[in-house]
């Protein structure tokens, strides 16, 4: 799924492919499965913001491809960082 705009209150997992997410602010949970990609690219503003958890195991990555994201929350990423 591309494009998203999400306010997370709850948990979000991502099983396969990429997640791009464009906006928002969220509380909740990320956890991203191995071999998918979690994609952070806010443009609906200068910046989102995630206060939740973000979980991504050595074998998911993570990436920033647009704006800022502060990461305010508890973060374990073991996997690729992009």
């Amino acid at each position: 799924m591309a494009g998203l705009a999400l306010n997370n209150s709850g948990s979000v997992e991502v099983e396969i492919g990429t997640l791009q997410v464009v906006g928002g602010n969220s509380s909740g949970a990320f956890f991203v499965d191995g071999g998918a990609t979690l994609d952070f690219a806010p443009n609906f503003g200068p910046l989102q913001t995630i206060s939740g958890s973000l979980t991504v195991p050595a074998d998911g990555t993570l990436q920033f491809s647009l704006g800022t994201t502060n990461l305010n929350g508890q973060t374990n990423v073991t996997g690729t960082k992009i």
